[in-house]
């Protein structure tokens, strides 16, 4: 090969590296070629983890290869449509903004997208409402629903002083909620108040009852058509999770599935608790007859609930 040739060669493999090597190092550092803007951007990667693993994720329609728990890399920067789906269960869904150079991680950090079955099979438990009633005073918190019940239990456990006692406000109807590290809240009428701190702190009014969840450290809290919850250890301490225009009957949080449960207009739906990217909500029991009553697992993996003139029946959700 004469010399010239050689040189040549050298010089059109130099520019090809001059050339290549930029781009694989944008590459490996994370960047794309935006064809728009005609200069490299700063691209993001998603992560999804879900329960059952083996679902498929949908970016913007575009079905993805790999089934999660999965990663997928440089996505440019802005607002994507999140689809999870598994054969026999609800799909998931949610819009997704991605951040450049940073780890999106779906649902959040640590957590996992909970998948609910789109069609559980009821088995009939009994004919009556006794075995869920009996089940839901085992596992619910500490509670006085009378005046009589709720200066008794201040009494003997020393709640607090009489003078907070004697600073209540004139009430006709009382639900107190009790947490076992000394979580102390009233429902007087319709005004919901904080005691913990040997203190009378209004937390809102025009409520309808209150539900307070040992494992999850929540008072959840609902009226007619929105559900909150109160968490006093943090900043914003009232969070609507959700607001609906049919009656809201029955709620119930639970920590394992990141979920709370609510009875609308006798269907049982579960609306995310976390507010990252928005709440979704499933629709859980649908039937013809309306829900009367219902009662999720510890696990958030089984319910219970109650028909009129049917009877209770089970079902596994997830």
């Amino acid at each position: 090969m004469k010399f010239k040739r050689r040189v040549a060669i050298l010089i059109v493999l130099f520019i090809i590296f001059i050339v290549v090597a930029p781009t694989i190092l944008f590459f490996a550092l994370g960047y794309t070629f935006d064809f728009e803007l005609k200069r490299f951007i700063p691209t993001g990667t998603l992560t999804v983890f879900s329960d059952p693993r083996g679902a498929t994720l949908s970016i913007n329609g575009d079905e993805h290869w790999k089934k999660t728990p999965l990663r997928k890399r440089y996505l440019k920067p802005g607002e994507y449509e999140i689809k999870i789906q598994k054969e026999g269960y609800t799909p998931w869904v949610k819009l997704v903004k991605i951040f450049p150079q940073i780890v999106t991680t779906v649902p959040g950090p640590g957590q996992k997208i909970n998948l609910f079955f789109n069609n559980p099979t009821a088995t009939l438990v009994s004919t009556s409402s006794a075995e869920l009633l009996e089940m839901e005073a085992i596992d619910n918190h500490l509670t006085a629903t009378s005046t009589l019940a709720f200066e008794k239990l201040a009494k003997e456990r020393n709640l607090f002083s009489e003078t907070l006692m004697n600073s209540l406000p004139t009430y006709t109807k009382i639900k107190v909620a009790i947490g076992q590290s000394g979580q102390i809240f009233a429902l007087l009428d319709n005004n919901l108040y904080d005691l913990t701190t040997n203190s009378l702190f209004l937390v809102d009014n025009n409520i309808t009852d209150i539900v307070w969840d040992e494992n999850a450290q929540i008072l959840l809290y609902f009226n007619r058509n929105n559900i909150l919850i109160y968490q006093p250890e943090i900043s914003q301490r009232n969070q609507l999770i959700t607001r609906s225009s049919k009656d809201i009957e029955q709620v119930q949080v639970n920590k394992p599935s990141g979920h709370v449960f609510y009875l609308e207009s006798g269907k049982i739906k579960a609306v995310e608790i976390k507010n990252d990217m928005g709440r979704s909500i499933v629709e859980i029991v649908s039937l013809d007859e309306p829900v009367e009553k219902f009662l999720v697992d510890k696990d958030g993996r089984k319910i219970y609930y109650f028909i009129h003139n049917q009877g209770l029946f089970s079902a596994q959700i997830r």
